[in-house]
């Protein structure tokens, strides 16, 4: 069962969810707004079920899946791959703490492949996302596949009546920095918060590394979308 351990509810705030997927964006744009916006560490989620890995950083332990918080938004950082039996668990911890806690919106980053490398897409849970999207000029996908930790945290907030919307970033690369950089910017635009992406290519060898180190130790593939 996963428990989602908090110590700043997302009570008015915006929920963003960091997972691997397609090119590793989703993890690789969440470690960036951490480590970029100095975000503080506020939580975890645990299951049973993931791998048993524990990140150190700067002399502290933390959890295969940790929450940050800002200002005005929370951010769900996951360091491995989530294993498929566990997807509708581990997003249903997520989506039900969002409706209880009163959370504006969930906004999930991940990466698609795409045959254009411009721009970013955006898969809403409804219309009320779908506005969003809208409002911020992200590129609709007419067709296709959603799976994993994305595609339930996407059904579950349409369940719950939460606005929710997933932004992909065109991945062609294993670790894709560069649709990494495009989510990044994205996210910005919605929390209207400077991030500037100028290290963001400075630091793809050292998160390179670091996501190789933790794929080898794990053993997980990540799914082709979401």
């Amino acid at each position: 069962m996963a428990v989602l351990k908090l110590s700043k509810p997302f009570k008015d705030s915006i929920v963003v969810v960091a997972f691997p997927g397609l090119g590793y964006v989703g993890t690789i744009s969440g470690r960036y707004v951490v480590d970029k916006l100095k975000l503080q560490w506020s939580g975890y989620l645990h299951d049973e079920g993931l791998p048993p890995v524990g990140k150190v950083k700067n002399g502290s332990l933390y959890y295969p899946i940790n929450v940050f918080s800002g200002e005005n938004f929370h951010l769900v950082l996951s360091e491995v791959a989530v294993p498929e039996d566990k997807a509708w668990d581990i997003a249903k911890a997520i989506v039900s703490r969002a409706r209880k806690d009163g959370a504006r919106y969930l906004v999930i980053l991940s990466g698609v492949l795409i045959g254009s490398s411009e721009g970013v897409y955006a898969i809403p849970s409804g219309k009320r996302a779908e506005r969003l999207a809208q409002k911020f000029g992200f590129k609709p996908i007419e067709n296709g596949v959603v799976a994993g930790v994305s595609a339930a945290i996407l059904l579950l907030s349409r369940e719950l009546g939460i606005p929710a919307l997933l932004l992909l970033g065109p991945a062609k690369n294993p670790q894709d920095f560069e649709a990494s950089l495009r989510v990044v910017e994205a996210l910005g635009k919605i929390l209207n918060v400077d991030i500037p992406t100028d290290e963001l290519v400075e630091l793809s060898h050292r998160y390179e590394h670091e996501i190789n180190l933790l794929k080898r130790k794990t053993q997980s593939e990540v799914p082709m979308y979401g």
